[in-house]
């Protein structure tokens, strides 16, 4: 079994901390919104607005944004395939 390190992919693949892990929608996440802000965002990125996409990346960063995106190199970036060798606890 897993055990609760507190970092911040247990709490998410076992916990359920996260409303979804932003890499399984938009595979690069939400870095590039740093050049192409959101619509509607405050402050334009370093490039300006990006415009309205039906892309995957598009809905997952500026549609139906997470409550949290984990930062570049996080390490559950790649997601939760990992508890298919390493169980969380209270895992059925």
């Amino acid at each position: 079994f897993a055990v609760d390190d507190g970092s911040e992919c247990f709490n998410h693949c076992c916990k359920g901390e996260w409303t979804y892990d932003i890499y399984d929608r938009c595979a690069d996440g939400c870095d590039w919104t740093s050049q192409w802000a959101c619509p509607g965002s405050e402050q334009p990125g370093t490039i300006g607005y990006a415009g309205e996409s039906n892309s995957a990346c598009f809905e997952a960063c500026c549609v139906d944004p997470p409550m949290w995106v984990p930062p570049s190199g996080n390490k559950c970036a790649g997601g939760c395939g990992w508890t298919a060798k390493y169980a969380c606890p209270d895992a059925d």
